[in-house]
């Protein structure tokens, strides 16, 4: 078995756009558990979690195994970073 499973995600252009997303990111933000108003939940932490959910599921079939999960991580550094510009 290789040790690293790359699992994508770096064709991402359009998050949140779909109704399922809408809808689930119009649940976020106004469920009072999420907190205060700044943590705005949008397509970039609908993205995330997504990922997050990847790399649980990846970990948990090879438990006990060496696998390693890498992604595109631009999504989220490179766009970052124009923000700030």
């Amino acid at each position: 078995m290789k040790r690293w499973l790359h699992v994508g995600c770096d064709e991402v252009f359009h998050l949140g756009q779909c109704p399922l997303c809408q809808d689930v990111m119009s649940r976020r933000n106004s469920d009072p558990k999420a907190g205060s108003s700044s943590s705005y939940y949008d397509g970039r932490a609908l993205f995330l979690d997504h990922a997050v959910r990847v790399g649980e599921h990846v970990r948990n079939k090879y438990k006990g195994k060496k696998q390693g999960v890498i992604s595109h991580e631009d999504i989220i550094t490179v766009r970052q970073k124009r923000r700030k510009v």
